[in-house]
C-alpha cells in the first residue's frame, strides 16, 4: 500500500509540473504579444526621463509603477498591432511562424481581451496613482499607434514609419508628466533622440524584409521609392540621431554619456555606411539591431544568420535544385540513413560534367580533384557546437523539410544560413512541430507550402510515426 500511495503522490507532482509548464509557456505567448524587445527601449528611454527629472526620489515604488504601466499601455498597443495585422503577418516569412497569432498559439479574441485589459489597466495607474495628463497621453498614444499607424499610415504611405515613430517616441514625455505633472523641454530632448533614430532602425528591417513587404502590398520606403532613396533618407536620420545625442550631452554635460554618445553614434554611422557600400542584409540587419548591442550581436541570430562563405567551387543551388529539379538526395546521399548529411564525392559532379561545361574555368576545381585524386574543399555553413548532438535521418524521416533548416535553397545562387540554429530555435520547434511536419513525398520539397489544413495533417503525421519530440538536456547534449 505504501508503495501505491507513493506512485500516485509522484503522479500528482508530475501532473503539476506539467499544468505548471503549459501555464508558463502560455504567458510567455502572451507576453510575446506586448512585443518585449521593443518595450524594452520604450522602458529604457522612460527611466533615462524619469532619472533626468530627479522622480520619486523617496518612492521608489511609484518609480517602477510608472514603468510598469508604460509597459503595459505600450504593450497594449503592440498587442492590437499584432491583432489588426494578423492575417498579413500569417503571409510574411519575418512572421508567421514567431508571432503568437498566425502560428496558433493566442486567438485572435484571446489577443484582444488581454491586449484592452492591460492598456485599460495602464491608463488606470497613470489616472489613479499620478495623473490625468500621463493618462491621457497614455491612452492617445495606445489610439496613435493600434488604429492610427496600424490601420491607416503603414498601408497606404511610405512614411508610415516616420509620422508613426511618435507612438514610440511618446514615453519618455508621459513618465515625465506622471512625475512631475508639467510639460518641460528636457524630455523631448529624449522624444527627439527615439524620433530620429526610428526610421533608419526600421527602414533597415524593411530592406531585409523586402520582399516580404511587397508580398503584402505594403507601401515600405524601399519598395516605393527605391533602395538608393532609402539610403539617403537614413543617412539624414542616422546624422539627426547623432546630433541630437550631443546636443543632450552639452545640455546635461555627464562624461559618461558623452563619450557613450560619441561612441556609438560613430559605432551607428559606419554601420550606415557599409549598409550602403555593401547593400547586403548583414549589414541591414546589423543597423536595425545597433541599439540593442551586446544582446544582439551576440546571438546566433546575428552571428551565424546571413553566413555565406566564399566556396572553391561556385555551385549554383539555383541552378542544380531550382531550375533543374535536382531531389537534394541526389548529392546527399546518406540524409535519410546517418546523423551526417554527406558532401558529395567528385564522382557525383563528374557523372554530369564530363559531358556538359566540361570546360568551364569554375568547373577546375572539380577537374583537378578529379584527376588527382585530392577532394574539393568546401566550406561548411550549417555548423553546430560540439557539445549538441542533432540527426538528419531522424529529422527527415519524422517530417521535417530539408527548408524547415535550410531555406529555399532552390532559390539560392549561393547557399547562406538563413535561421540561427540556436537551443531556443530548436526547442521551438519541438515544442510545437506541427508547422514543420509535412508528408514523406515532400520533404525535399523547397516549393511545398502548409495546405489550409496542416495542424490536422500534423496530427495524423504525429501518430502515425509516434512522434514525441524530446525537449530534455539529454536529448541533445549528450
Amino acid at each position: 500500500m505504501a508503495e501505491v500511495s507513493s506512485v500516485k503522490v509522484t503522479n500528482v507532482k508530475v501532473a503539476s509540473f506539467k499544468s505548471v509548464a503549459v501555464l508558463v509557456k502560455t504567458l510567455l505567448y502572451y507576453i510575446q504579444l506586448t512585443k518585449p524587445t521593443i518595450m524594452l527601449l520604450v522602458v529604457l528611454s522612460s527611466a533615462a526621463s524619469l532619472s533626468v527629472a530627479n522622480a520619486f526620489p523617496n518612492e521608489g515604488w511609484k518609480y517602477l509603477l510608472a514603468l510598469f504601466a508604460v509597459y503595459l499601455t505600450g504593450g497594449c498597443a503592440n498587442a492590437l498591432n499584432q491583432y489588426f495585422e494578423r492575417d498579413v503577418d500569417a503571409k510574411m516569412e519575418r512572421t508567421k511562424y514567431r508571432r503568437p497569432i498566425p502560428s496558433g498559439h493566442v486567438s485572435p479574441a484571446s489577443a484582444l481581451v488581454f491586449s484592452l485589459t492591460i492598456g485599460v489597466t495602464g491608463v488606470f495607474i497613470f489616472a489613479y496613482f499620478f495623473n490625468w495628463l500621463s493618462a491621457v497621453l497614455s491612452f492617445f498614444t495606445i489610439i496613435f499607434y493600434s488604429f492610427f499607424y496600424t490601420l491607416w499610415l503603414k498601408p497606404n504611405t511610405p512614411q508610415n514609419i516616420v509620422i508613426g515613430g511618435i507612438s514610440g517616441a511618446m514615453s519618455p514625455i508621459g513618465v515625465w508628466l506622471a512625475a512631475r505633472g508639467t510639460v518641460d523641454w528636457e524630455p523631448f530632448l529624449i522624444f527627439l533622440i527615439i524620433f530620429f533614430w526610428t526610421p533608419p532602425h526600421f527602414w533597415a528591417l524593411a530592406l531585409y524584409c523586402k520582399s516580404d513587404y511587397e508580398k503584402v502590398d505594403y507601401p515600405m520606403l524601399p519598395n516605393v521609392k527605391g533602395i538608393d532613396e532609402t539610403f539617403k533618407q537614413m543617412l539624414i536620420y542616422t546624422g539627426l540621431t547623432i546630433m541630437t545625442t550631443i546636443w543632450l550631452a552639452f545640455v546635461f554635460q555627464g562624461a559618461f554619456y558623452t563619450i557613450a554618445v560619441i561612441g556609438l553614434g560613430v559605432m551607428f554611422f559606419r554601420k550606415v555606411l557599409n549598409l550602403i557600400k555593401s547593400k547586403g542584409d548583414l549589414e541591414a540587419r546589423a543597423v536595425f539591431g545597433i541599439v540593442f548591442g551586446f544582446w544582439y550581436y551576440g546571438s546566433p541570430m546575428n552571428t551565424d544568420v546571413g553566413y555565406r562563405p566564399k566556396q572553391p567551387v561556385p555551385y549554383s543551388h539555383k541552378l542544380h535544385a531550382g531550375t533543374l529539379g535536382l531531389d537534394c538526395r541526389y548529392c546527399h546521399t546518406s540524409v535519410e540513413v546517418s546523423a551526417n548529411a554527406s558532401i558529395p564525392s567528385v564522382e557525383t559532379c563528374m557523372g554530369c560534367h564530363t559531358n556538359i561545361l566540361k570546360e568551364s574555368p569554375k568547373l577546375l576545381p572539380v577537374r583537378e580533384s578529379w584527376a588527382t585524386g585530392m577532394p574539393v574543399e568546401w566550406v561548411r555553413i550549417h555548423k553546430l557546437g560540439d557539445y549538441a548532438y542533432f540527426n538528419h535521418s531522424v529529422h527527415v524521416n519524422s517530417g521535417v523539410g530539408c527548408g524547415s533548416c535550410h531555406g529555399n535553397v532552390a532559390k539560392m545562387e549561393v547557399v547562406s544560413q538563413v535561421e540561427p540554429l540556436s537551443m531556443g530555435w530548436c526547442l521551438d520547434c519541438h515544442r510545437n512541430p506541427d508547422m514543420h511536419l509535412r508528408p514523406a513525398s515532400e520533404i525535399t520539397n523547397m516549393d511545398w507550402v502548409a495546405p489550409p489544413n496542416q495542424i490536422q495533417l500534423a496530427s495524423m503525421i504525429k501518430k502515425e510515426r509516434s512522434l514525441n519530440p524530446p525537449t530534455t538536456c539529454a536529448s541533445c547534449h549528450r
